[in-house]
């Protein structure tokens, strides 16, 4: 929990936005009294803008062929061949599998029959067997007796040997200092009421593995299997954050404006090129939507921070439990969201803006992930390299990767404006022409982007479509930049500024759910 209130908390609230502001203004204040170091920086950014071009182009072909092998596998049949007398960690491991269990959480609001009925069917269908599946559903009081009629209504449509175990649960409207907006309440709520049922059923909670996941997502047949088998190989499984790295929109990605469509695709490329490339292997987490640990690792959390958004704060709230000796592991089965659409085009970019403000707000983790390492400083569970990279890894991501477009794109102009007498140096003759030739090298990325992009959703493209709508589909890759200069930097900069001035919000924007 952050307090506005304590004077170190604000000043841990303000780092993140002075110091991008510091770096956005870096060519008007250094261009005035050393613009040889400005001009040094912006070439250092250009450089470092290709080298995360090459990494990233290889990371998504090479992320891919591993998808391509993963979604190959019979998971289940892997878990069934399992010695359990060889795997490790006795203490924390269940006695067989028919005792592993799987306890998902969906957070819902006021969702209708076309989108539960899917994401329901796609757990009915998983190959994980259906008797080792809690499905629990946490509803805002608001939308109670339509996702209730709706659950219902699903429910009868199986029998009763081919539905999870349900639970259901009604999360009250206006509990004092819950933030409103987000689904950290929900969830909240949702799994204590869960497990103290569990509980007073006599159920071991360290046999079930948690999954947590938006209403509109849709799982692959092979996804719980393949956390099943991550988590009973893996000796730390109660330290452990499981994630996969393959969100793909294709519930509506060719029905959403291009906008919206190039974000989407912004959060499917990154993170598997992420992933795969190595920038944020073993690092501390920027979650998504979809991730899973083991249920006493929620429990010893003590569940979200109901005042913050959730996701990657919770990544953090387990960190903290365990004392730092927590991490990441990732696989590649994918599911299957909603790309932010709405009832027309101005409509959607609407969504899309507040939405991606509410994603700006998660630059608070910069916050609580300061806190929880400097409370680690001295714990010897973590050595003092994995510190120094867990710390840039947040410069890295919020700071560098975020100001980098924009430096690149107007940081010279801007330089030669405030210091005509540099203007006129030797420097400024050649120094366009070296960036140039930088950052064409940097276009590359374009190619394997418009490959895996393609290949991920191989045969979606709508066949009504002509032809120049196809081939316009085909190469929007580079709009990226566009959308690097306005919806993925304008929100992250109005919330980073307001929390620099001792702002969190209260209460955020809830994108509606279209398909």
């Amino acid at each position: 929990m952050i307090d506005t209130n304590n004077k170190f908390d604000r000043f841990l609230m303000a780092v993140p936005g002075i110091l991008t502001w510091t770096m956005l203004l870096m060519p008007v204040w250094l261009g005035l009294i050393a613009p040889k170091i400005a001009a040094f920086i912006l070439t250092y950014l250009a450089v470092y803008w290709v080298y995360m071009a090459i990494t990233h182009g290889i990371g998504l072909v090479k992320g891919y062929k591993i998808y391509e092998k993963e979604i190959s596998i019979d998971w289940y049949q892997k878990c069934k061949d399992l010695d359990f007398k060889n795997l490790p960690n006795k203490a924390t491991l269940p006695t067989s599998l028919d005792n592993l269990k799987h306890f998902i959480l969906i957070p819902t609001v006021n969702e209708g029959y076309q989108m539960l009925s899917e994401t329901i069917e796609t757990i009915v269908n998983s190959s994980f067997p259906i008797k080792n599946i809690l499905l629990v559903i946490g509803v805002e009081e608001v939308g109670e007796e339509r996702v209730k009629e709706t659950i219902e209504k699903i429910k009868s449509e199986y029998k009763k040997d081919n539905f999870p175990q349900l639970m259901f649960f009604v999360h009250p409207k206006g509990l004092p200092g819950e933030i409103v907006g987000v689904a950290s309440p929900n969830r909240t709520w949702a799994a204590k009421h869960a497990v103290t049922q569990l509980q007073n059923e006599n159920e071991d909670i360290r046999n079930y593995i948690f999954t947590t996941y938006d209403s509109d997502w849709k799982i692959h047949k092979e996804f719980l299997s393949r956390i099943a088998y991550e988590y009973l190989t893996d000796e730390k499984r109660f330290n452990r954050f499981y994630e996969t790295v393959v969100h793909l929109f294709s519930n509506n990605i060719w029905t959403v404006p291009l906008t919206s469509r190039i974000e989407a695709n912004n959060v499917t490329l990154g993170m598997l090129s992420n992933w795969t490339s190595g920038h944020l292997f073993n690092m501390p987490k920027e979650s998504f939507s979809c991730y899973s640990c083991a249920l006493d690792t929620l429990v010893t959390a003590n569940f979200w921070d109901t005042t913050l958004i959730d996701d990657t704060v919770f990544y953090w709230r387990a960190f903290t439990a365990r004392q730092g000796d927590f991490s990441e592991k990732h696989f590649y089965i994918p599911i299957y969201g909603d790309a932010t659409g709405g009832k027309n085009f101005l409509n959607a970019n609407k969504n899309l803006y507040r939405q991606l403000v509410r994603w700006g707000w998660g630059s608070v983790t910069t916050v609580i992930a300061l806190k929880a390492i400097l409370k680690q400083a001295n714990n010897k569970k973590a050595t003092l390299e994995q510190k120094i990279l867990w710390v840039y890894s947040k410069i890295e991501r919020h700071l560098l990767m975020r100001t980098s477009a924009f430096l690149i794109t107007v940081g010279f102009s801007v330089v030669t404006l405030v210091n005509t007498t540099f203007k006129n140096s030797s420097t400024v003759y050649g120094l366009p022409q070296v960036l140039s030739i930088i950052l064409t090298g940097g276009l590359f990325i374009f190619i394997p982007a418009t490959y895996v992009r393609m290949k991920l959703y191989k045969g979606s493209l709508p066949k009504k479509w002509p032809l120049w709508r196809r081939f316009i589909a085909v190469i929007e890759g580079p709009a990226l930049m566009l959308n690097l200069l306005t919806f993925s930097f304008i929100p992250f900069l109005y919330a980073e500024t307001r929390m620099m001035f001792g702002e969190l919000p209260k209460t955020t924007f809830y994108t509606p759910k279209t398909r």
